[in-house]
C-alpha cells in the first residue's frame, strides 16, 4: 500500500498559547478577545499550503480535559470564551475545522522554558506528526508567529524553531497578533535585535528575523 504524497508546506505558522493572558489577574477581557479576534483573522487568510501549529498553554496531562471543558474533573467556564470551555479550546476547535490536517495541535511544549541540555522531545513529536500527515518542511520553509508573549514564549519557540527543526527561511513575528501589538517602533526595534544577539550569542549565525508592524 502507498503512502500519501507528501505535499510541500509553504509557510508554517506557530500560535503560542492563544488566550493565556486570559487566565490572569487582573484579566483584561477586552484586549484578551481583540486577541483571539486578530487569531481567526490570520487563520482565515492562510493559504491552502500552509500549516498551523496551535501550541496550548495546558500541559499535556490538562489538554484532553480541557478539550472536554472539564478542569479537575468540573465544568469550566471561562470569561473569554465563547461556551463552557478555555479559550485556546476554542481557537483550536475552529482552527481544526477550518484547516483539518493542516493544524496540529500540541500540548505545552518542552521548548517554551528555553534552552535545554538535551534534544527536544516536543520537536520531535512535531516532526514526526508532520511528517505522518504528509506535510512535508525543509530548511528554506518560512516561519511565521503570534500569540502570548514575545517576551519569553515566542521567542523561545523560534528559537527551537530555528535550532532543532532546522528552519532557516525567514521567521517572522506578527506583532499586531501578540500581546506586543501596541509596542512602538523603538520597542520593535529592540525585540528584532535581542532575537538577533541571542542567536549570534549561541549559534554562530544570524537567522532572518523580521517583526511585522
Amino acid at each position: 500500500m502507498r503512502g500519501r504524497e507528501e505535499e510541500k508546506v509553504a509557510t508554517v505558522y506557530f500560535l503560542v498559547h492563544p488566550g493565556y493572558d486570559a487566565g490572569l489577574a487582573p484579566p483584561n477581557p477586552r484586549s484578551e478577545k481583540l486577541l483571539l479576534e486578530r487569531y481567526r483573522s490570520t487563520i482565515d487568510s492562510l493559504g491552502q499550503y500552509d500549516v498551523l501549529v496551535i501550541l496550548s498553554p495546558a500541559k499535556k496531562d490538562d489538554h484532553m480535559r480541557q478539550l472536554r471543558g472539564e478542569s479537575d474533573g468540573k465544568p469550566h467556564k471561562h470569561p473569554s470564551a465563547s461556551e463552557d470551555s478555555f479559550p485556546w479550546v476554542d481557537i483550536e476547535r475552529y482552527s481544526r475545522e477550518k484547516l483539518g490536517r493542516r493544524c496540529v495541535v500540541m500540548g505545552d511544549p518542552d521548548f517554551i522554558t528555553g534552552p535545554r541540555n538535551r534534544p527536544s522531545e516536543s520537536v520531535r513529536e512535531l516532526k514526526s506528526i508532520l511528517h505522518a500527515r504528509g506535510l512535508s518542511i525543509d530548511e528554506g520553509t518560512p516561519a511565521a508567529y503570534l500569540g502570548t508573549s514575545v517576551g519569553t514564549c515566542i521567542k523561545n519557540t523560534l528559537w527551537s524553531v530555528f535550532s532543532e527543526m532546522g528552519l532557516r527561511g525567514e521567521h517572522t513575528i506578527m506583532a499586531g497578533a501578540t500581546n506586543y501589538n501596541r509596542l512602538e517602533e523603538p520597542e520593535l526595534a529592540e525585540v528584532e535585535k535581542d532575537l538577533r544577539g541571542r542567536y549570534i550569542r549561541h549559534h554562530g549565525t544570524t537567522p532572518n528575523v523580521k517583526v511585522r508592524r
